[in-house]
């Protein structure tokens, strides 16, 4: 048993260094979410979503919180308001070069 312990050391510190490394940037996660929400930002508060008939729409980006503080994944949470005042949520997950979606309320989907 003694012989595989230096052996799960290195496995586990390799792991560890290949998910830091991996772990995805804000600019990813920008690509991330228009090709998955058709939503774009042009600076820090104006928005858009491009529905399936190519009509883009304006949307205000009432908040954001961007947590890289993990080791091994962040968070991104995006809160946006539509013209007539409806809340749109997103908040995902990074991990492994790819972001997850953990929570969307009122997000339109591609497809």
């Amino acid at each position: 048993m003694r012989k595989f312990a230096p052996f799960m050391y290195v496995l586990f510190i390799s792991v560890l260094v290949f998910l830091t490394v991996q772990r995805p940037s804000v600019h990813q996660y920008e690509e991330w979410r228009y090709n998955r929400y058709s939503i774009e930002c042009q600076g820090s508060v104006m928005c858009s979503y491009t529905n399936t008939n190519e009509q883009k729409f304006p949307l205000l980006e009432i908040g954001k919180n961007i947590n890289e503080d993990y080791l091994i994944f962040s968070t991104i949470e995006q809160r946006f308001e539509t013209m007539d005042g409806k809340e749109m949520l997103i908040k995902a997950i990074g991990i492994m070069g790819r972001f997850f979606p953990i929570i969307e309320k009122n997000v339109p989907t591609k497809g």
